[in-house]
């Protein structure tokens, strides 16, 4: 029996406007019995969450970050701890924080078997999830990723220490579907589905995602194992108001044919509330303005995959899966009232998003693709001033965003030698975004809306894995990509770099440069306008670019016997 303890991943994250100022934040990680605690991860974010910079405490506790910060919170990780997240204002304090174990924690650490818990391939840290949670009271896939060291949730996000946010691949393949709709499939994904899990900080570009990613592998056949396997899942809460959600998987696997059935319904009630104040000075005189603003609303969601591959050959297969997730009412009130007005604002929409992928692989390493989205949002605002008399104000706004979106890959792999590896591929995307608003106010038919957005992405990428010896390996790839929006044009490189060293077995190093862009979503591009209240109103930037960010990360694992 061996007793592997993950004492933590230490991230040294930057860009390339990183500041560095005088050494002011600084503290101490303790236990209840004010005891140091060695290799706690800290985490510093901005007071919106940010990512800011990571660190790791010594033997004694003790952490410093190089930051000169007002307002800033630290999240604090330990696999033996309950992570612990707090927020400052005071500048030049030396914290004290004090963790707390975690239940059942001597049964988690305790992994029988010769079997490695962590080891690094190339840009990949592959978990062995059979015996990360074999001890570990984990129901679905979504909590068997929450339980990795690294990976943190925040808002009902997943994001990993040092990266920010994270891409969710499934068996190599990215999903169109919306960030939440993927991690609701996780959620009705049975943990006994997974099988291994991969963390990439510097995503290769035959991924078709750009930035750090997890890479979730489910079984594959046996001939011992039964074919056929099911669960039904189900889950109640009682808030402020009640909120459920269900569902059922299926999955069938064979020597020739795999097919799996997945079905999962949300009915989730949210709530908000806050308050406005502010002093605005118009012709020399000065206006207070109180507003107090409270929301709530209420959404079903059905969510509905299938998917299905058939296998020529052991290195060959034909695959094709089907999603849909489908929002029939979702419904929210906001209501404010204050010294200067009072109004209500009901709005109902109904979303749906469908999407159809083609995936073929051979054995000569051709790996080719298709993938169709369509998406879908109705939406109708009844927006009534309720307070003063005289500035009744009273209109419905009737929205329309429909998206079509096309894309087609081709990749190719080939293993040189038993040290080189070469990748290279291209891939087509092709978007329309169609948004229309209109207004029964005659007074407000100059804000109708009536545009349609075109938008083209070709991309060709090369790649290398190049390994030493057993504990050096690089890999590097470069990315040349032309992307079009209406008249908006620009061709841009992007550069990843990814050096592994494995000190020992139970000491890992690794360092990774990426490179990526970020792109407005496309309801901002669209110009359209929501009322909120009479107060404010959130209007659309038609004239917003994609901008470019590059970030470095230095990862550092140690398992001890």
């Amino acid at each position: 029996m061996k007793r592997l303890i993950i004492l933590g991943i230490v991230i040294c994250a930057g860009t390339l406007c990183t500041h560095l100022s005088a050494q002011i934040i600084e503290g101490k990680i303790t236990d209840a019995s004010q005891q140091g605690i060695d290799g706690a991860t800290v985490i510093l974010q901005s007071a919106d969450s940010v990512f800011i910079e990571a660190t790791i405490a010594d033997k004694k506790g003790n952490f410093h970050f190089r930051q000169k910060r007002e307002n800033y919170c630290l999240t604090v990780q330990h696999l033996l701890f309950q992570t612990i997240r707090k927020c400052f204002q005071e500048n030049n304090i030396r914290h004290h924080i004090i963790m707390h174990p975690k239940d059942n924690q001597l049964r988690e650490i305790i992994i029988e078997g010769e079997k490695p818990l962590l080891k690094m391939e190339g840009n990949k840290l592959i978990y062995d999830i059979t015996q990360l949670t074999n001890t570990k009271l984990v129901t679905n896939a979504y909590e068997v990723i929450k339980n990795l060291p690294g990976i943190m949730e925040y808002n009902g996000t997943l994001t990993l220490a040092g990266s920010g946010s994270v891409n969710i691949l499934l068996n190599d393949k990215v999903s169109s579907m919306t960030y939440e709709q993927i991690l609701t499939l996780l959620k009705s994904m049975p943990a006994s589905r997974v099988e291994k899990v991969e963390i990439m900080y510097t995503t290769p570009p035959q991924y078709h995602v750009r930035g750090a990613s997890i890479n979730i592998h489910t079984p594959k056949h046996k001939t011992d194992e039964g074919k056929l396997q099911g669960e039904i899942n189900g889950a109640y809460s009682q808030k402020q108001q009640s909120d459920g959600e269900g569902g059922i998987t299926l999955a069938y696997t064979s020597k020739k044919f795999d097919a799996d059935f997945t079905y999962h319904f949300t009915n989730e009630y949210s709530r908000q509330g806050n308050s406005l104040e502010t002093l605005h000075t118009v012709d020399g005189n000065q206006h207070h303005v109180c507003q107090n603003f409270s929301g709530e609303g209420r959404s079903n969601t059905h969510l509905l995959k299938i998917g299905s591959t058939y296998k020529f050959t052991s290195q060959s297969s034909l695959s094709l899966d089907y999603t849909t997730s489908l929002t029939p009412d979702d419904q929210n009130t906001l209501t404010a009232s204050g010294n200067q007005f009072a109004s209500e604002n009901i709005s109902n929409s109904q979303i749906q998003v469908h999407n159809l992928s083609l995936y073929l692989t051979s054995a000569s390493g051709l790996k080719t693709g298709a993938d169709y989205t369509y998406y879908r949002n109705i939406e109708d605002q009844h927006f009534q001033t309720l307070q003063p008399i005289e500035a009744l104000q009273k209109f419905l706004s009737s929205s329309r965003q429909v998206i079509n979106r096309c894309k087609i890959y081709a990749d190719q792999h080939h293993i040189l030698n038993q040290a080189w590896q070469l990748d290279y591929g291209t891939s087509f995307s092709y978007v329309t975004n169609s948004n229309r608003q209109q207004y029964d106010a005659p007074t407000m038919s100059k804000q109708n809306l009536n545009s349609r957005i075109k938008e083209y992405t070709y991309n060709l990428y090369a790649g290398s894995e190049y390994k030493f010896n057993k504990k050096l390996s690089l890999s590097a790839s470069v990315s040349l990509e032309f992307y079009k929006m209406m008249n908006y044009k620009k061709w841009t490189i992007y550069p990843t770099l990814q050096l592994g060293y494995i000190i020992s077995p139970f000491h890992l190093l690794q360092f990774s440069f990426n490179s990526d862009k970020t792109y407005p979503s496309y309801w901002v591009m669209s110009g359209a306008i929501n009322h909120i209240d009479n107060y404010q109103v959130a209007i659309g930037n038609t004239y917003l670019k994609p901008y470019a960010d590059y970030s470095a990360h230095l990862s550092y694992i140690s398992i001890l016997r």
